[in-house]
């Protein structure tokens, strides 16, 4: 069960920022990770967890707004600085 976290792991480390997606494909792709992630969702299907209290929430934001300020006066390389920001709004669009 094993091979698809480790694989995940290896893929996400900062060691393959530089390198495409293309070269890491295989790795992630293969079939016997999903077993790996199979089993997880399994398991945890009947966690969920309750609503943030808006306290929590509204604390939370502030700090990630805190980071994107910070990101923002940070001097870096333009694909680093992209590739931060997408990791702390997954959602937006780059």
């Amino acid at each position: 069960m094993r091979p698809g976290f480790a694989r995940l792991h290896d893929i996400c480390s900062t060691a393959y920022i530089n390198q495409g997606w293309n070269g890491l494909r295989e790795q992630a792709s293969k079939p016997e990770n999903r077993l790996s992630f199979e089993w997880a969702n399994w398991v945890l299907r009947d966690d969920s967890e309750d609503a943030m209290p808006a306290e929590e929430l509204a604390a939370l934001r502030s700090e990630i707004d805190s980071l994107e300020a910070s990101l923002q006066e940070t001097e870096m390389t333009p694909y680093l600085r992209g590739f931060i920001h997408d990791r702390l709004t997954p959602s937006a669009p780059h």
